[in-house]
């Protein structure tokens, strides 16, 4: 392309000239580069236990393989069954890379229980197969709270297991387990719910991981509790199905808002409000009942 370069002083711009032919033919700007493609991140287990005591350093340290980054990765503890509780430690559980691979030192599971191991990297994750920490794990209602009226004894009263990881019953077990109101449970309306049972403070001691409880009573009527069952010796636990507590039987009135005077003559500026209660203070809310001041 012959270029015609005019120098015509127009103030002080410069015009350059070709022909219509010549802008046609004009090669095209080159294309940009395509990006490079973002390279996948994958990981994989490459050693893991199979099996430990608990508070007892793994024998085979977890060793997680990487591709696609050089990012540090995560690791964490996956129950797969039951209530375990089980918390990790290890020397570190976020790992720098050495060769594609990361290597956790000195690991370890307090608890008993069934778990799996989980690594981290972003997006990115993969998992160990199960593994069997032994020792207790977590207590098993296996006769659970059948709830019932306020301040009676309970039909169904509660029945705990010392239990394995696989949920099996350590028959060895002797340990302490105590049962109280799982806190939360029963909402507003269990304000100052008290569980009593015949048990010393409510525990006992297990009989070949059995723990049994009687007597047991709750006085606040109220729905969805639950109990929660501690093992003092193992310090694992374990909770309830859900059940409720109902009113009983009118037994007597109370007043459930306070009069608050006045002057002399006038209405009271809080008027008194005279609830139907069962025998543990409970409201009674279907009892029609006229009452007179």
């Amino acid at each position: 392309m012959n270029l015609r370069i005019t120098r015509v002083l127009v103030g002080l711009s410069l015009v350059v000239s070709m022909t219509a032919a010549e802008l046609v033919t004009s090669p095209a700007s080159a294309a940009p580069p395509a990006p490079a493609d973002t390279p996948t991140v994958t990981l994989s287990f490459t050693a893991a236990p199979t099996a430990a005591d608990p508070g007892t350093a793994f024998t085979t340290a977890p060793v997680v393989a990487v591709t696609g980054s050089a990012d540090p990765v995560v690791l964490s503890l996956v129950v797969v069954s039951g209530q375990a509780s089980g918390e990790l430690k290890c020397d570190a559980l976020s790992v720098a890379q050495v060769a594609s691979k990361a290597t956790f030192a000195n690991c370890k599971v307090d608890h008993g229980g069934l778990y799996r191991l989980h690594a981290a990297l972003g997006a990115a994750s993969a998992e160990s197969a199960a593994f069997l920490v032994s020792g207790a794990a977590w207590v098993q209602f296996t006769g659970q709270p059948g709830g019932g009226v306020g301040g009676a004894v309970w039909t169904s009263q509660p029945l705990a297991q010392v239990v394995d990881g696989n949920g099996a019953v350590i028959t060895s077990s002797t340990a302490k387990v105590g049962v109280l109101i799982k806190p939360g449970t029963g909402g507003a309306a269990a304000t100052g719910a008290a569980l009593t049972c015949t048990n010393v403070n409510n525990a006992t001691l297990a009989v070949a991981g059995i723990a049994t409880f009687s007597g047991c009573a709750i006085n606040r009527a109220a729905t969805g509790y639950q109990l929660l069952a501690i093992d003092v010796t193992d310090k694992v636990f374990g909770t309830s199905n859900a059940f409720d507590i109902t009113a009983g039987t009118p037994a007597g009135l109370a007043f459930s808002t306070q009069p608050i005077g006045g002057a002399g003559g006038s209405p009271l500026t809080t008027q008194p409000v005279v609830a139907v209660v069962d025998a543990a203070g409970n409201r009674v809310p279907a009892d029609t009942t006229s009452v007179s001041l």
